[in-house]
């Protein structure tokens, strides 16, 4: 059971156009964070999306690693940018 303040990691991404050990897995976490259904729970259970250069940031005290918007990069419908 997930608990405030633990963090998920994924590294989606498109399909590959020279395919990885890992291009499929990245292809699946893509579709399903770009999912409407993705972004509706993800906005619903009043998650953040944010990269984790961000994270590190404010960890350290800085807001420089990176343009900050709405969710540091991430929409909340799930379709990133």
């Amino acid at each position: 059971m997930a608990r405030a303040g633990d963090l998920l990691m994924c590294h989606p991404g498109l399909p590959a156009h020279r395919p990885d050990a890992l291009a499929a897995a990245r292809a699946a976490e893509y579709l399903a964070l770009a999912s409407p259904e993705a972004g509706r729970l993800i906005e619903g259970l009043g998650l953040r999306l944010r990269p984790m250069r961000c994270i590190l940031a404010d960890q350290a005290g800085r807001r420089d690693a990176g343009p900050a918007d709405a969710a540091d990069g991430a929409r909340s419908d799930g379709t990133g940018r």
